[in-house]
């Protein structure tokens, strides 16, 4: 089972069954668009890809073991839609409507086909190095909306409501009026009073309305009529910081891209599998009498209980099986400076050279003439002054 599912033939088969799929979502979704339903055969081709899914996750987790399954991250990323799509089946056959939207991560599978070419793989890989880096961007920029989520609450909560605003000129995109067409009464509503200050929840997503700049003249012009024209000024301010952000995380994520490109331009490594992680590991043998010495040492440092019960088991485990050593491994995902290392390694080694050449002989004369000062002066020393120093060396 290891073999076949590390075998060249295995990966392409599911990526041929993946496109099969996409294609057949696109067909789905045409038929629906064109008024035919072919709802009977859905749920075949849904039983059918998910069940050859499924056999694909149960033969790796066979052939690979579980450690060296979920180890892989994209081995991670295919149990988990795996396991999306068995759920949404799950509330397709017992009808549960509020779990509908599981189904639709079911093209989720798609992304696979990212594992193809490299050129894609590098794109994927700069995303995921992306996500750790940007937690202290994406927490700059909630505590920037939770302040002037604030001030906005303090100034303008409760200011803009339906029909308010007639006096400006978005006064339509406010109002709220009642139509009678024919035997029926149509409510017209313009529902940017939504966008608010009232609460903490509607000040967030007002100011992401903001940010993206989705209409920003209507809210702005609507707190400004029933407010005063010094309430732009919050406005103004909150752009011009929301560009500076934006464009610095922007920048964040193409220095990272670009970072990439010429990794990989300069660096043309073959991927044998696009199954293997791009991490590094690290690899310790550590002897029974080492451990046996640590364990030792760590009694003696802090004596009475402590927290060494792991390496007691595996030490009563290495005395079972007769092992004399143990391997530690060590994973853990490629940094930037990591990357840099490896792409400007022999810029590295020429300016360690350079500097060998430039320092170690000053280095070496400055030695010379140490040992030269000392070696005249030890001779000007009298005979018994020599063997005096020599005496008191020598009991040292």
């Amino acid at each position: 089972i290891y073999l076949l599912v590390k075998s060249k033939a295995f990966q392409y088969a599911m990526y041929v069954v993946v496109a099969i799929n996409a294609v057949w979502i696109l067909v789905e979704t045409f038929t629906l668009e064109s008024g035919y339903s072919w709802s009977k055969f859905v749920p075949l081709s849904y039983i059918i890809f998910l069940t050859i899914y499924g056999i694909e996750v149960l033969l790796k987790i066979t052939g690979l073991g579980p450690m060296a399954y979920f180890s892989s991250g994209w081995n991670l990323f295919d149990f988990s839609v795996t396991t999306f799509a068995f759920l949404g089946l799950i509330a397709l056959v017992f009808n549960m409507e509020p779990f509908y939207f599981i189904v639709v991560l079911r093209p989720f599978q798609l992304l696979r086909l990212f594992k193809i070419k490299q050129r894609y793989r590098n794109v994927l890989d700069t995303m995921f190095e992306l996500f750790p880096r940007m937690a202290s961007l994406g927490l700059t920029l909630i505590i920037f909306y939770y302040s002037f989520a604030i001030v906005g609450m303090e100034f303008f909560a409760d200011v803009v409501y339906p029909n308010c605003c007639n006096t400006s000129t978005v006064a339509n995109s406010y109002r709220q009026v009642n139509i009678t067409e024919g035997n029926r009464t149509v409510l017209e509503e313009g529902y940017y009073y939504l966008n608010n200050f009232n609460n903490i929840l509607s000040s967030f997503v007002t100011l992401f309305e903001l940010t993206v700049v989705n209409n920003w003249y209507i809210t702005m012009e609507g707190v400004t009529s029933m407010t005063s024209h010094w309430s732009r000024l919050y406005f103004m301010t909150f752009y011009i910081v929301t560009m500076v952000v934006m464009t610095i995380i922007v920048a964040f994520i193409l220095d990272a891209f670009v970072f990439r490109m010429n990794y990989s331009r300069k660096n043309r490594e073959l991927v044998d599998n696009p199954e293997d992680e791009n991490g590094i590991v690290f690899d310790v043998e550590v002897k029974q009498d080492e451990a046996l010495a640590t364990l030792d040492l760590y009694k003696q440092m802090s004596p009475g209980p402590s927290s060494l019960s792991s390496l007691v088991r595996v030490l009563q485990a290495m005395d079972r099986s007769g092992h004399s050593s143990l391997v530690y491994l060590g994973r853990r995902s490629r940094t930037k400076s990591d990357l840099s290392m490896k792409m400007y390694e022999e810029e590295i080694q020429e300016w360690y050279s350079e500097y060998s050449r430039k320092n170690l002989p000053q280095l070496d004369q400055s030695l010379r003439t140490v040992g030269g000062s000392f070696g005249s002066d030890s001779c000007s020393l009298s005979e018994p002054e020599q063997n005096s120093l020599s005496d008191q060396h020598s009991i040292n």
